[in-house]
C-alpha cells in the first residue's frame, strides 16, 4: 500500500495525546479522501508512528482522520518485537524535510537463539505544503 503524505509534521495532539516527530516519533498529514477516494478541499488526516513510551518494543501506527474523512482512527500494533527505531530526516527542523529515512531492527529469541532483521526504506516528499 502506498499514501501520498502532504508531509511532516512537527507536532500534533492526537487522542488527547501530544506526538512531536523525532529520530523515535514520525507524524504525517495526508489530505482527507472521501468513499471515492477523491481528495477532499482544506481537511486532512494525521498518521503517527511511534514507539509505546512505556515498553520500547512496541512500534504503533496511530490514525486521526477528520470526520469528513473515509479513514477511521485507529492505533494498530506494527511490531512487539523492535531493538531500535530510527526515522532520520534530511533537515534539522522535520516539518521542513524532503525525505526520512525509516530504519526498524527487530529481534527476538526463538528456542533459544535470537533471530533478528533489519528494515529500511525511505520516504520522499514531492509536494510539500
Amino acid at each position: 500500500n502506498s499514501i501520498s503524505a502532504r508531509g511532516v509534521v512537527d507536532t500534533q495532539v492526537l487522542s488527547g495525546t501530544t506526538y512531536t516527530s523525532s529520530s523515535s516519533t514520525l507524524i504525517l498529514e495526508l489530505q482527507s479522501i472521501d468513499v471515492n477516494q477523491n481528495l477532499i478541499s482544506n481537511k486532512y488526516d494525521y498518521i503517527v508512528f511511534y514507539l509505546d513510551p512505556t515498553d520500547l518494543t512496541k512500534f504503533y501506527m496511530k490514525i486521526d482522520a477528520d470526520p469528513a474523512s473515509s479513514r477511521k482512527d485507529t492505533t494498530a500494533l506494527l511490531s512487539a518485537f523492535v531493538e531500535s527505531l530510527n526515522f532520520r530526516y534530511n533537515i534539522v527542523n522535520p516539518a521542513d524535510a524532503t525525505k526520512v529515512e525509516i530504519t526498524l531492527n527487530l529481534a527476538r529469541i526463538v528456542r533459544g537463539q535470537e533471530r533478528t532483521a533489519q528494515n529500511s526504506t525511505s520516504i520522499f516528499f514531492k509536494n510539500k505544503f
